[in-house]
């Protein structure tokens, strides 16, 4: 039996350990209307991610309506449908970018893109908070 490796065993599962929480470190926060009112808290160069529940059949689709200057829009948003049943509501994904240090609210507005009626009928705001 070959016992010169024994002392190794713990230095490599010490350095597994490692690479694996390194490997887990993430650069992105995924939040969504539960978290609406809150306080969100990034180090510069972190994405912000909002999911929030939509139906754009409906016409109806989420907006910015304030901030965006701290948390910056990285690109239009993405809608994915839930499900393929018929009539079937979705997530709609909105990414920022966080270049740089500041506070801001932001605010995301569901309303109507057509017609006579786009006052906003749901509206979710975090307080971004960028280190």
């Amino acid at each position: 039996m070959n016992t010169s490796n024994r002392p190794l065993k713990p230095f490599v599962a010490f350095a597994l350990a490692l690479l694996i929480a390194a490997c887990s470190t993430s650069l992105e926060r995924t939040i969504d209307a539960g978290d609406s009112g809150g306080t969100v808290n990034l180090k510069a160069g972190e994405e912000l991610i909002i999911k929030l529940d939509a139906d754009h059949e409906t016409g109806f689709r989420w907006t910015l309506a304030g901030g965006g200057a701290i948390a910056v829009p990285a690109g239009p948003p993405s809608y994915e449908v839930k499900s393929s049943l018929f009539r079937s509501r979705g997530v709609e994904t909105w990414r920022f970018r966080t270049p740089q240090p500041g506070k801001e609210i932001l605010r995301l507005e569901y309303r109507r893109q057509a017609g006579p009626d786009k006052s906003a009928t749901r509206s979710v705001s975090y307080q971004v908070v960028v280190r």
